[in-house]
């Protein structure tokens, strides 16, 4: 019978967390939780999760500015979405996009709504066109 259970991973204390090698190291308190341990050290936060039928690692942040605590808090917070019917991935890229587009808006206001002409910036037309 216990053939067929997940296993679960310990859950770690911050200062186990802080002395994990490289690699990438499940820290339990949260199903996918993950630290990632590159080469050069540094230490980011990872969420292994499975979004309809896509299995997705969702960046938390790095390790220290995100804290062990916090990280188990956003990846609750995140699964949470998921179960919701939300994919934080998409959601993400969407926000993204609507920030580009706000920002792209603000931009042409601040041009006049058109694109800098050559008598504005002082050169030449046969400058504008190399």
């Amino acid at each position: 019978m216990w053939g067929c259970m997940p296993r679960r991973a310990k859950e770690l204390s911050a200062v186990e967390v802080r002395r994990l090698g490289r690699g990438v190291h499940n820290v339990g308190g949260v199903a996918g939780l993950l630290m990632q341990v590159s080469n050069n050290g540094a230490q980011s936060w990872l969420l292994r999760v499975r979004v309809g039928d896509k299995r997705r690692e969702i960046g938390l942040g790095l390790f220290p500015e995100v804290s062990l605590a916090r990280a188990r808090e956003k990846a609750a917070e995140t699964e949470e979405a998921i179960r919701s019917g939300i994919d934080p991935v998409e959601a993400r890229k969407a926000a993204r996009s609507a920030l580009l587009a706000s920002q792209r808006q603000v931009q042409s206001a601040a041009n006049g709504g058109s694109e800098p002409r050559a008598e504005v910036l002082g050169c030449h037309c046969s400058q504008m066109q190399q």
